[in-house]
């Protein structure tokens, strides 16, 4: 005779398992890709940033130059 800690499982009981395994798993995936996602974005935006103040550096420059002639 089966105990409560040694029955068998029923489709229904490991359906249930399984699925909020997966939905937890894809959480889990979906959270770690957002914050990536957010880090690229970061990391790209913080790229552009640096070539627009070297290049606004570069055009001040060439103003001057222009003046001075």
């Amino acid at each position: 005779m089966p105990t409560p800690d040694n029955r068998p499982v029923t489709r229904a009981e490991l359906d249930t398992v399984l699925n909020t395994a997966l939905a937890s798993a894809v959480k889990e995936l979906r959270d770690y890709i957002d914050e990536r996602t957010r880090d690229m974005q970061t990391e790209l935006l913080r790229g552009f940033r640096s070539y627009q103040e070297s290049m606004n550096v570069r055009v001040l420059k060439l103003t001057a130059d222009v003046s001075n002639i």
